[in-house]
């Protein structure tokens, strides 16, 4: 018998809510789940990746949103940070919270430091080189194993630069593969 994999429930487009104002500002956020089935006795991982080096582009051209910008390279902030500048960052969680990959793992207080899973916390920002969001180590049981992934933007009061009106995209993509 070979090792198989597929995606059970495959992720949704987003829409982020609520709208934005782009001078007087706010917070935005949306999520997508996908749950991954597979008899393979080493599991899989799973990756993101996101099409365009700044994720958040404006529909039509002319304008995006930064991605965010955590402390320090290649480990998610445990809050999300605001800034002066709009952006847009992600964040992982999982049903089985030992599947996730260790930066997206919380002590309830910092990433990538313990075994945890607080919902809403541990945010990235987004790049076109695939991560690793999840390493489970065995097979999955017929259910599956489901991941959510969460979105968020932030515009500030008068940001700077200022963010033009109009309906901002970004596309990513997700591969799963057995370990």
């Amino acid at each position: 018998v070979t090792a198989e994999i597929s995606f059970l429930a495959v992720p949704s487009d987003v829409t982020m809510s609520p709208s934005l104002a782009g001078i007087t500002g706010g917070t935005s956020s949306g999520s997508t789940t996908v749950r991954v089935l597979t008899n393979n006795d080493t599991g899989y991982n799973m990756t993101i990746g996101f099409s365009t080096t700044t994720a958040m582009t404006r529909n039509g051209g002319g304008g995006n949103i930064r991605n965010y910008n955590p402390a320090s390279v290649n480990v998610p902030d445990f809050t999300f940070s605001n800034e002066v500048y709009a952006q847009f960052a992600y964040s992982v969680s999982a049903s089985t919270t030992a599947d996730m990959t260790t930066i997206f793992k919380d002590s309830g207080a910092a990433c990538n430091t313990s075994t945890g899973d607080v919902i809403n916390r541990c945010w990235l920002n987004p790049s076109t080189t695939a991560r690793s969001i999840i390493n489970r180590t065995t097979y999955t049981q017929s259910s599956g194993a489901t991941t959510s992934i969460l979105f968020r933007v932030n515009v500030p009061s008068n940001p700077v630069p200022s963010v033009q009106e109009g309906t901002y995209v970004a596309t990513a993509t997700l591969t799963a593969l057995v370990n």
